[in-house]
């Protein structure tokens, strides 16, 4: 007699969707603040300005995306220490987030040196104004990478909700200091 799958785990899609659900939440909250932060902007500064924006952080992306890569990396990892014990889980967490921080801070210290060369050659000097805007932003991914690695190392621990609560935290946050920081400093405020 063979049984399938759904036989021998038979609460498989109550389960999955106690977990499923928080996951999907957080990437419409992330989704929203991610693209919706430029329409936010656009009712504050200009539209120009927000282009700017945009134009410094295409520079600041790559990082973004190495760190997001290595996320798809270390999570499976993140999830077997769980499983194991928490000592391996939490020393694997806190590797994780030095080798994080390591690299964006690199990439921040890169930024610092090269920064407004890049922006010179890249844009052939249309926003070598924009320079002290681009050594702001390339800290951001220092903050970010290492507060996706709390997020991973929480759901390797099965635990999504308090990842969604997280972001929509940050969503707020961006509402409740991000638009004054926005109307009091305009461009700088918006970084």
């Amino acid at each position: 007699l063979q049984t399938t799958f759904l036989d021998s785990e038979p609460r498989y899609w109550r389960e999955h969707w106690a977990y499923a659900r928080w996951v999907l939440a957080t990437a419409f909250v992330f989704q929203f603040m991610h693209q919706g932060y430029y329409w936010l902007l656009a009712g504050f500064i200009s539209v120009k300005e927000v282009g700017e924006l945009k134009a410094m952080y295409v520079l600041i992306a790559p990082v973004e995306q190495v760190t997001i890569s290595l996320s798809f990396l270390f999570f499976p990892a993140l999830a077997a220490k769980y499983a194991q014990n928490m000592d391996a889980f939490l020393a694997f967490w806190k590797r994780y987030a030095l080798l994080v921080g390591g690299l964006t801070l690199m990439f921040a210290i890169g930024v610092r040196v090269v920064g407004s060369r890049v922006i010179h050659i890249l844009y052939a000097g249309k926003f070598d104004g924009l320079v002290p805007l681009l050594y702001l932003l390339a800290w951001v991914p220092l903050l970010i990478g290492i507060g996706n690695t709390m997020s991973e190392a929480i759901r390797a621990a099965e635990k999504p909700r308090l990842v969604f609560y997280a972001y929509l935290s940050s969503a707020l946050a961006t509402f409740v200091l991000g638009i004054p920081l926005v109307k009091f400093l305009g461009l700088r405020g918006s970084a």
